[in-house]
């Protein structure tokens, strides 16, 4: 059985020019329908040879799939030979940025948070010094400088921007930036890390599920009695968060667009507390257009069978987001209970 070009797991077939295994095929497949720019967050040239390893590092493994021969204008023309209508060309596989050259139209909403997103990604990239960086596992107290810089990059970009749309009043802004703190750090962790058992952290370090006893361990620990206790207690939370938002999202793969439009979603909430009746009427007009701009962009991105279902799976991850997000207003309860000291930078961070 042959080997795969990209990873060195066995069962490797032809795929787009290339020998390669399924999930790699799979992989290369994803990136080039989306079009995406795959930050790099390393010095080139990381290890990908094993199902763990590929994961980490989406650049590498990208770059490896085309030094080893496989084709984008291979997967285009597969997907177009699937596509049915005259408006279906590998014309849609072309960047916003590039289309919105040639169009004297505003760029959409999606446009725009593209923008936001890669200028958030591109400070992170500076700020933690990602492409000089070599992945490690963090502990609780290596967490937590990184969550503060993040949250700070975050606000300046991400946050900045929603803060620009409607409603203006303060009050409500914050309402609504208060509400999607959490919801939001814990939703992209997911879709960072939703190819890998790892979780990824934005300056491309890592947390183990199967180390949560490491997480806890102080560097000036002892003995191992709190790491101990605090996982006993701890650890049924971080199983629960893993099946209920990162296994659903490593079984949608959601793609750049999708996440960006779902946060949005997340962000324009209509049913909080003390929201006004003004804040409603925006945020179910603006929900509204992110609706129609995910309808939009699976007709012309995702013309495989009925685009109408992939909109519901994209819509199901409303749900798992509010699954976590319950779970860790549960998850700080109990550890004030506990008297848990090591628990979630968020938590201390965020007030609720």
């Amino acid at each position: 059985m042959s080997l795969c070009k990209i990873c060195d797991e066995t069962g490797g077939s032809w795929h787009f020019g290339a020998i390669t295994c399924r999930a790699c095929a799979a992989f290369f497949r994803r990136k080039v329908a989306a079009n995406e720019k795959l930050f790099q967050r390393c010095t080139g040239g990381c290890s990908l040879q094993n199902q763990r390893l590929r994961r980490l590092c989406a650049h590498c493994r990208f770059e490896k799939c085309l030094k080893s021969g496989m084709s984008k204008a291979a997967v285009l023309d597969r997907i177009n030979s699937l596509l049915s209508g005259p408006s279906s060309s590998s014309s849609s596989f072309s960047s916003s940025s590039s289309s919105s050259s040639t169009s004297s139209e505003p760029p959409s909403l999606l446009e725009q948070l593209k923008e936001v997103y890669h200028n958030l990604e591109e400070a992170r990239n500076v700020a933690f010094c990602r492409h000089r960086q070599t992945p490690k596992f963090c502990n609780y107290q290596q967490l937590y400088p990184i969550t503060v810089l993040d949250l700070e990059l975050v606000t300046k970009h991400l946050f900045a921007f929603f803060k620009s749309q409607e409603p203006k009043g303060d009050k409500e802004q914050n309402l609504l930036i208060e509400h999607f703190y959490i919801p939001f750090l814990m939703f992209e962790g997911a879709f960072r890390s939703q190819n890998s058992d790892l979780m990824i952290l934005a300056n491309g370090d890592y947390l183990d599920l199967s180390k949560v006893e490491d997480y806890y361990r102080g560097s000036d620990d002892r003995d191992d009695k709190y790491a101990k206790f605090a996982t006993s207690v701890l650890e049924p939370y971080w199983k629960l968060n893993n099946r209920f938002l990162r296994k659903h999202l490593r079984e949608v793969q959601l793609d750049l667009s999708e996440f960006l439009l779902v946060s949005a979603l997340v962000y324009w909430d209509y049913g909080l507390p003390e929201q006004s009746d003004e804040s409603v009427n925006v945020c179910t007009s603006k929900r509204l257009e992110v609706l129609a701009e995910l309808v939009s962009y699976e007709k012309k991105h995702r013309g495989i069978g009925d685009d109408s279902m992939r909109v519901g799976e994209v819509m199901m991850i409303l749900h798992a987001i509010q699954k976590s997000s319950n779970l860790m207003i549960e998850f700080r309860e109990i550890t004030g209970v506990y008297r848990l000291t090591r628990s979630c930078p968020l938590l201390s961070i965020v007030k609720k």
